[in-house]
């Protein structure tokens, strides 16, 4: 919105609000912008994408390489408390052999009260390690189980 006013010399000026009654002018503009040169803009913004899209990648196989690792561990520690567990079982047998030896040498008077209830205290401690074993490899399995899924 403008008024075109000038100042001429030797008249005398009108006052404002008569000037923009007589002299009121419109415009309209338009411009349009075509980004020629944007300083590299777009071309660092891809970059900046496909950097991002191989990061994402990269964690991805860094993701599947920690699940294999833990998934071979899970497997590993399953297969040694299977180990335990049978070595354990083995265990059993021989503390029940000695403990049956401990009783009939005891009943024949060859050995004292403390050598029998050593084999049975062994014996109980055996049965006690077997549990565990057995326990620990059926959570170990679990643990495997869970991870393949």
């Amino acid at each position: 919105f403008g008024t075109g006013y000038y100042n001429m010399s030797g008249r005398s000026n009108d006052p404002f609000h008569t000037q923009i009654r007589n002299n009121m002018s419109n415009s309209l503009g338009f411009s349009l912008r075509i980004p020629i040169f944007n300083k590299f803009q777009t071309k660092n913004s891809i970059r900046t994408a496909e950097l991002a899209a191989e990061n994402n990648r990269l964690e991805i196989d860094k993701v599947k390489i920690d699940l294999r690792k833990r998934i071979e561990q899970a497997y590993h520690n399953a297969l040694g408390a299977q180990s335990k567990w049978k070595a354990t079982q083995k265990s059993e047998i021989s503390g029940q052999e000695a403990f049956r030896f401990a009783q009939e040498k005891f009943d024949n008077g060859r050995a004292n009260s403390y050598e029998l209830f050593q084999a049975k205290s062994n014996l109980t401690q055996t049965l006690s390690d077997q549990a565990q074993a057995k326990y620990e490899y059926a959570f170990r399995l679990k643990i495997l189980e869970l991870l393949k899924k």
